[in-house]
């Protein structure tokens, strides 16, 4: 059993690329957090359904150990634990098996292969169970089928489950915060729409909404190319007009749910940046209801635009620190080492 950790070598790259993400948390809940993934790790894989008079082996019956390991996203906080076995069949047989035969309470996620000299005939399944809200996120069991020269088949399973990274009590908006100002305008100019409110029931049901949303986890996805011209809307919290922004969150006008880590809420308690946010966008909506419908979203950018909900897996990786800007939207990016032949293809899931 281990805790999986990226390779991380820094580079400057040009983004539209992948984003990594650091946060920080109180190392009891983590502690805590890690231990139900350990758990998880050993209950997903005894889940695992063989075909009949498969046999347990001590290590992998072929010496290909990247075809045992399962994909992993990159920066993901990972516990995974693994098994192999013998299976007195055909190679079509026991994927045919496995393919047909869920385990329980998961569903069929996808399949690859893997091709190069030498590589048997070979079939990764991978199926996944739900998230545990701030507790497990990623729960996947990825099932190895090869077939091996006698005829019979090799099989290896790896259950993969990602332990959450719960937000810190400190990245919490300070409850003095009793005034606040709705804005919306693209980066650097006027905005465009600007509402203030003192209604305490308004200031703390938006307060304590995003106060609820958690924090981006660590790992990697492929970011579409944003404009830095796109709208923003920002909720600047104070405890009296004309006195500091004791809370700032800043959240794309036309983001959709489910955010990701590309389009995620930004928030800075006095003045310091803390862990971006997921499910700003709901935010965002819930707020233009309760200021009377004042519009915080606004029209639909002309043409079709980057589609913000299906990020592809990642080549590279970036450091977080806030929200891209620059025409180009570069930053820091953390390269990965490529890994060489055999190839891996996955099918769509």
């Amino acid at each position: 059993m281990s805790d999986w950790r990226p390779w991380r070598l820094v580079a400057p790259v040009m983004a539209a690329a992948a984003l990594v993400v650091v946060v920080r948390a109180p190392a009891a809940t983590q502690r805590a957090n890690r231990q139900a993934a350990d758990r998880d790790a050993v209950m997903l894989l005894a889940r695992v359904r063989l075909p009949p008079g498969a046999s347990r082996t001590a290590t992998a019956p072929w010496d290909q150990s990247r075809l045992w390991r399962g994909p992993r996203p990159a920066g993901v906080r990972l516990i995974d634990d693994r098994a192999w076995w013998l299976v007195r069949g055909a190679f079509d047989d026991a994927v045919a098996y496995i393919r047909n035969h869920v385990p329980v309470g998961s569903k069929w996620s996808g399949a690859g292969t893997a091709s190069g000299p030498g590589i048997p005939a070979n079939e990764s399944i991978t199926f996944a169970w739900p998230a545990v809200s701030g507790v497990l996120g990623m729960r996947w069991l990825v099932v190895t089928v090869l077939g091996l020269r006698n005829g019979h088949t090799a099989v290896g399973a790896e259950a993969e489950v990602q332990w959450i990274i719960p937000r810190p009590v400190a990245e919490q908006i300070p409850p003095q915060a009793t005034l606040l100002n709705v804005s919306v305008g693209r980066p650097g100019a006027p905005p465009s729409v600007t509402v203030q409110t003192a209604d305490p029931l308004k200031v703390s049901r938006i307060r304590d909404m995003i106060d609820r949303l958690q924090i981006v986890q660590p790992g990697a996805i492929n970011c579409p190319a944003f404009t830095t011209s796109e709208p923003l809307v920002t909720f600047s919290f104070r405890a009296a007009p004309g006195g500091p922004v004791l809370a700032r969150a800043t959240e794309l006008a036309q983001a959709t749910e489910p955010t990701t880590a590309c389009d995620p809420m930004d928030l800075q308690i006095r003045g310091h940046a803390e862990d971006p946010l997921l499910g700003g966008a709901a935010v965002v909506h819930a707020a233009q209801r309760l200021l009377g419908g004042v519009d915080l979203t606004g029209p639909p950018p002309p043409g079709p635009g980057p589609a913000r909900s299906a990020p592809r897996p990642p080549d590279v990786s970036r450091s977080r620190s806030g929200r891209l800007t620059g025409a180009s939207r570069c930053s820091e990016l953390r390269l990965r080492p490529s890994s060489p032949p055999p190839r891996f293809t996955r099918a769509a899931t």
